[in-house]
């Protein structure tokens, strides 16, 4: 069975519980890990297959506090390749 992650960002929790709606309808059909993304290092993306992002913004269209350390890595990352995700 191949693995999914499912990686959540969250201000009020409304993210949180879509990561896990999304992850218990994917239960049976693959090895699902749903994490925090303010408890992922984000270098882990280079290890992982298959991902799903599940993030709300608050304010001005801001990163959720526990999500700011994956976007900035994503942002500002010189040669981040994401060509491995499916």
């Amino acid at each position: 069975m191949s693995k999914i992650t499912i990686v959540w960002g969250s201000q009020t929790g409304n993210a949180k519980n879509l990561a896990h709606v999304i992850g218990d309808s994917l239960t049976g059909e693959f090895e699902v890990e749903v994490h925090d993304m303010g408890e992922i290092d984000p270098e882990e993306i280079h290890n992982i297959e298959k991902l799903i992002v599940v993030t709300s913004t608050y304010g001005d269209g801001e990163a959720p506090d526990n999500a700011s350390e994956w976007m900035s890595f994503v942002k500002f990352s010189d040669e981040l390749d994401l060509s491995h995700l499916s």
